[in-house]
């Protein structure tokens, strides 16, 4: 499991050359780690079943019954109840996901903070680095001197989808360097499953070309969701349409506003969406990874390549309609 990950990764590519060639000769005995039962885990990162999918009724590709599906790169819409999937197009192949990567960044950071073995918690002030600042937008604005709570940034990285705060928290929390903090996100992701996914950065800002971008497929973000939605805090924090960054009055004062705008009182408001988190670059296209309940049932709707956020808006409002329509009672 990734409790302790991060603080195995920052010590070993921290370590001198000798001392990572004298590891080599240890023992098995002393590499292995301690038994599950001995480390005495938080109930919320005790390992959680995977969801079992059920594709035996799923429609695949375009459907005439949902126009949108026609213009969207890849998408799927599951059952998080039943484990059934409604509707899939192109869902295993790996597409650029833009800041839906962001939703990788902040449960492996919110982890490292529910983990007794790190030093490190959501209360924990992390200093702005000149990196963090040069982050491009979508931003909160750093200023050199200033230091955040790891939660103000973990909620600013879902809000206002904040690729400098995620930046940050990434550099903090791979001990100065963000790349350190990738390589958990990569290995967080083979955990979960996540057979076509890789992440070149914590942000989801295109990478210098196109085989640099972060992919990942439509039921890679849903095994994604499943164990991110575990988490009550990470979606409240979704949820939020509007927060304040800094105080009012205070230099660099933000108002933040969700990008997700099928959540309650939004432009393009859903009955029942939860969160999760949106996404776009040019070559990701406009993208979500949405939540919905309705009437005791839960269902999650993945888009990518959207070729502008309203027809991804009211795909996914329309999808869910069709689908809650769908699902077995």
């Amino acid at each position: 499991a990734i409790h302790g990950l991060l603080l195995y990764i920052v010590m070993q590519d921290g370590a001198p050359k000798e001392e990572k060639a004298a590891k080599t000769e240890e023992t098995v005995a002393e590499e292995e780690p301690p038994a599950p039962e001995e480390e005495a885990l938080p109930e919320a990162l005790r390992p959680r079943p995977p969801l079992k999918l059920d594709w035996s009724r799923a429609v695949k590709g375009n459907v005439a019954a949902l126009p949108g599906s026609k213009a969207v790169r890849a998408g799927i819409l599951v059952d998080l109840d039943s484990g059934e999937v409604l509707w899939a197009k192109n869902e295993n192949q790996p597409v650029p996901i833009a800041s839906m990567s962001k939703i990788m960044t902040i449960l492996l950071a919110y982890e490292a903070a529910l983990d007794p073995k790190n030093d490190v918690m959501l209360d924990t002030k992390i200093p702005v680095t000149r990196e963090a600042i040069d982050v491009p937008p979508s931003k909160v604005g750093f200023y050199q001197g200033e230091s955040f709570p790891l939660r103000d940034l973990l909620v600013a990285s879902s809000i206002q989808s904040a690729n400098d705060a995620s930046y940050l928290v990434a550099q903090h929390l791979g001990g100065g360097n963000a790349d350190v903090f990738v390589r958990a996100m990569n290995q967080r992701a083979a955990e979960l499953g996540m057979e076509n996914t890789t992440f070149f950065n914590p942000h989801g800002l295109p990478g210098r070309n196109r085989d640099f971008d972060n992919k990942s497929s439509m039921t890679d973000i849903v095994r994604l969701c499943w164990e991110f939605m575990r988490h009550e805090e990470l979606m409240e924090w979704a949820a939020i349409r509007r927060a304040p960054f800094r105080k009012q009055g205070e230099k660099g004062y933000v108002m933040m506003r969700n990008h997700n705008n099928l959540l309650p009182g939004a432009k393009y408001q859903a009955e029942g969406v939860t969160g999760i988190k949106t996404g776009f670059t040019n070559r990701a296209g406009c993208c979500v990874a949405a939540s919905c309940l309705r009437d005791g049932r839960h269902l999650l709707a993945v888009i990518a390549g959207a070729p502008h956020a309203k027809d991804r808006d009211l795909f996914a409002r329309d999808l869910f309609d069709w689908g809650y329509k769908r699902v077995k009672r």
